[in-house]
């Protein structure tokens, strides 16, 4: 299949958004970045009258072919057609899409499903020049009418078409934050190999492994009700991503007598569903309940926030509810609502910023679990 890339001005529009410098950048080579990252296109095109743009191709990508004009014949081949001023869209998206790809026309919209065209506009739609789709369509060569039609969501983050002043400052903004994830990604990698030595120890008195995200691996705990503890939280890491790296390779040795989990927070600001998400971390009890099935497993709610606005209370209340109906009978499960202000948000007496925990509230998270243990006569 071959890829069009859209790099056409609009002269309707107030800017030429395709040339506006992106973090270091213009908006139309993140585009083609992930398009050749993508690794699926027989040829990219880059369609533009921009003789900037085009000298700024043959300079970065002297491989690729540009077109100043379409040519009708290429139509008569199956094509991914991607606007230029959507520079947030990933590799990973578009391998996704284009292995979706089979009769139907598929145009791409935003996770919301807030669609920018109607039913007439797609079953009139005759090539690349209509400007119907939010970034990127599918479609049949040669086909002068798309009548069946199949709608992709895009991840929210990715979803930012730039076509105002607006979209351009939300585009800065979440391409910071696409930027940020990747070192994120890299610290996760690094405190991983750091705790390589942590994660294969067996303890050979009684013992507390701690498993999960930054309010796990921040926890300065030595030793609880008695027990040492072998902290094995990973700060920034998602459920996900604690699977794929140590639980799916065997990283992690479970022996311990009692495993204290804390799973979700960092899930949910992720495009998963909660049903994905439940069973991702359903996986994670699944893993230490047959690698140690005489431990006993406490799984602590995920903590409401204060004052947060990448997460959202409402939704960790979802996602506790769907937690504990699916776990109940495999954990011992620990409500944390007892770290909230009368408001139902996290104390500001026990939280740093409204999500990590400091010395008081760890404090008040370790009195809780001893008093849990002792109930059990652990």
């Amino acid at each position: 299949m071959i890829c069009l890339i859209d790099c056409r001005v609009d002269n309707v529009l107030s800017n030429n958004y395709l040339e506006l410098n992106l973090w270091g950048k213009p908006c139309f080579a993140y585009v083609i970045d992930s398009v050749i990252s993508a690794r699926v296109f027989s040829d990219i095109i880059i369609i533009t009258e921009s003789k900037r743009i085009i000298n700024y191709c043959q300079n970065m990508y002297p491989k690729i072919c540009i077109f100043s004009t379409i040519q009708r014949n290429l139509l008569q081949e199956d094509y991914f057609c991607i606007s230029g001023r959507a520079p947030l869209i990933s590799a990973k998206t578009i391998k996704k899409a284009f292995r979706k790809f089979s009769n139907k026309t598929i145009i791409s919209s935003r996770s919301e499903a807030i669609v920018d065209f109607n039913r007439e506009d797609i079953s009139n739609y005759t090539g690349v020049e209509e400007r119907t789709f939010n970034a990127f369509i599918i479609s049949k060569g040669g086909m002068k009418q798309h009548s069946d039609v199949m709608l992709y969501n895009v991840p929210s983050i990715e979803a930012v078409v730039i076509n105002s002043n607006n979209d351009f400052e939300l585009a800065l903004v979440l391409k910071r934050k696409q930027n940020n994830r990747l070192i994120l990604d890299n610290a996760i990698k690094n405190e991983i190999n750091k705790k390589n030595k942590t994660f294969s120890e067996i303890s050979k008195q009684k013992s507390v492994c701690l498993i999960g995200h930054s309010q796990i691996a921040q926890w300065k705990l030595q030793s609880i009700f008695g027990y040492e503890v072998r902290n094995c939280g990973i700060s920034g890491i998602s459920s996900f991503e604690y699977n794929k790296y140590l639980l799916e390779t065997k990283k992690l040795k479970c022996d311990d007598d009692i495993c204290i989990v804390m799973h979700g927070t960092n899930d949910i600001v992720l495009d998963y569903t909660l049903d994905k998400i439940v069973t991702s971390i359903e996986n994670t009890i699944e893993y230490i309940r047959n690698e140690s099935p005489k431990s006993v497993i406490f799984f602590l709610s995920c903590m409401h926030v204060n004052g947060r606005l990448d997460r959202n209370n409402a939704k960790i209340d979802e996602l506790n509810r769907q937690l504990k109906k699916h776990l109940k009978n495999v954990v011992k499960w620990i409500d944390t609502c007892f770290m909230d202000n009368q408001f139902g948000l996290l104390d500001e007496k026990y939280t740093l910023d409204g999500l990590h925990l400091n010395e008081l509230g760890y404090d008040v998270l370790r009195e809780r679990l001893e008093f849990e243990m002792r109930k059990m006569n652990l």
